[in-house]
């Protein structure tokens, strides 16, 4: 039995597929860490208060950043 490696489908996929994908999570991993590098230079890392519109208590950001 032929193995999958081995078909036109199996060469296009390791050859072409995978490095693509390994291409877009190494893009996607850059720009999550340029977000968190420019959230943390901002300084939003605001206090949480209770949201007292959610009927669940869910908490969310502080509306108003903090003064400097």
């Amino acid at each position: 039995m032929t193995e999958f490696f081995e078909t036109r489908a199996g060469m296009r996929f390791l050859e072409h597929t995978v490095p693509s994908l390994v291409s877009a999570i190494e893009r996607l991993a850059a720009a999550i860490e340029r977000i968190a590098d420019s959230q943390v230079r901002v300084g939003s890392q605001q206090p949480l208060q209770e949201n007292v519109d959610d009927p669940e208590g869910r908490r969310t950001p502080d509306p108003q950043p903090p003064q400097r």
